[in-house]
C-alpha cells in the first residue's frame, strides 16, 4: 500500500505540499502571521487529506493482496476459497480486476447468470479483452447465444488485430449446427 500511495511519486508529495502552503497563505491576509484557529483549520485540512490517502492505500493494498489470494485458489481449483477472496477484493476496491476475477469464479463454477453479472460490473468500468471473452462464454452457457455472438462481433469490430474472436465465433456458429455438441 505505501507503494500504490499517491505521495510515493515525488511530484504528487510536491503538490500536496504546495497546496497546504497555498492554502494557509490564502488564509494569511496581507502578510500577516495565522491565528491559531486558521492555523488549525489548514492542519486539520492537510490531516484529513492525509488520512484520505492512507485510507485509499490501505483499501488498495487489502484488494490487491485479495486478488493474489483469489489468483492462488483458481490456480489450485479451490473455488470456494476464490469466490470469499474475490468478494472480499470487491469490498475493497471494486475495480475491473476485482470483477473479472469475480467474474472467472462463477465461471467455473457453473453460475453463468453470475458470471454474466460480475462481468457487465467489469465492462462497466473499463474495457478488457477477457472480460469481453469470458462474458460471452457465459451468455453462450446460459443460453443466450445470439447475446454471445454479437458480443464477439462487437469485439472484432472493436479490435480487429486480434484473430481469436473470429476463430470463436466460427467455432460457436459450427457447434450451433443441428447435431453438433456445444462447447
Amino acid at each position: 500500500a505505501l507503494f500504490a500511495s499517491p505521495f510515493y511519486l515525488p511530484g504528487s508529495l510536491a503538490m500536496a505540499a504546495l497546496l497546504l502552503g497555498a492554502s494557509e497563505a490564502a488564509v494569511a491576509a496581507g502578510g500577516r502571521p495565522l491565528r491559531l484557529p486558521a492555523r488549525l483549520a489548514a492542519c486539520a485540512a492537510g490531516l484529513a487529506f492525509c488520512a484520505a490517502a492512507l485510507t485509499w492505500c490501505w483499501h488498495a493494498g487489502a484488494a490487491q493482496f485479495e486478488l493474489q489470494r483469489a489468483g492462488a485458489a483458481v490456480a489450485f481449483r479451490e473455488w470456494d476459497g476464490a469466490a470469499t477472496a474475490a468478494a472480499a477484493a470487491i469490498r475493497h476496491s471494486p475495480s475491473l480486476e476485482a470483477y473479472s476475477m469475480q467474474g472467472r469464479v462463477r465461471l467455473a463454477r457453473g453460475d453463468f447468470d453470475g458470471a454474466v453479472e460480475s462481468y457487465l460490473r467489469a465492462a462497466g468500468l473499463g474495457f478488457d479483452t477477457e472480460v469481453f471473452a469470458g462474458r460471452a462464454t457465459a451468455l453462450w452457457h446460459a443460453g443466450r447465444r445470439p447475446e454471445a455472438v454479437q458480443l464477439l462481433e462487437e469485439l472484432g469490430w472493436l479490435r480487429p488485430d486480434l484473430e481469436w474472436p473470429r476463430r470463436r465465433l466460427m467455432e460457436l456458429r459450427a457447434a450451433s449446427a443441428p447435431g453438433k455438441e456445444l462447447p
